[in-house]
């Protein structure tokens, strides 16, 4: 029984704990959405919500319910981050991995949000020419025309 209550405490604060660095690092990046190192913090916080790479994160335990949760409040947040940074790469970055995550933990297709991805996908593309092959790879990848 004592070691169900651990466990159980230890599930409680790791989520209390994940819960805390989410709205720390949103604070941040609405302070200065163009800092990359956040952005790479936030992803980090993020691959936690991935059932494919939760093992080695910091809560692999998560449900697959309250995963979805946490990748829906941060699909709302970058919503918001466009339209106050419409021109941040991260930004169209974080919308494609978190839209792409939120339909496979819904076991989803991505036929429904298609022509968002490939929107943001061009954005993407403006922004940071760059990358011309990185972005078409990703095209390819979630299954888009090139274009």
């Amino acid at each position: 029984m004592t070691v169900c209550i651990e466990h159980a405490f230890l599930h409680m604060h790791t989520v209390l704990t994940m819960t805390s660095e989410l709205e720390l690092i949103k604070e941040a990046l609405y302070t200065d959405p163009y800092d990359q190192s956040l952005w790479f913090y936030h992803s980090y916080l993020m691959c936690t919500f991935d059932p494919r790479l939760a093992k080695g994160s910091i809560a692999p335990n998560l449900t697959d319910g309250c995963r979805l949760t946490y990748v829906v409040q941060a699909l709302e947040v970058m919503q918001d981050l466009r339209e106050c940074a419409e021109d941040c790469k991260w930004v169209y970055q974080a919308l494609l991995q978190y839209t792409t995550l939120e339909h496979f933990l819904k076991d989803e297709p991505l036929a429904a949000v298609r022509s968002k991805l490939g929107e943001w996908l061009e954005e993407l593309r403006r922004l940071d020419p760059l990358r011309e092959g990185r972005w078409t790879d990703l095209r390819k990848t979630l299954g888009l025309e090139v274009m």
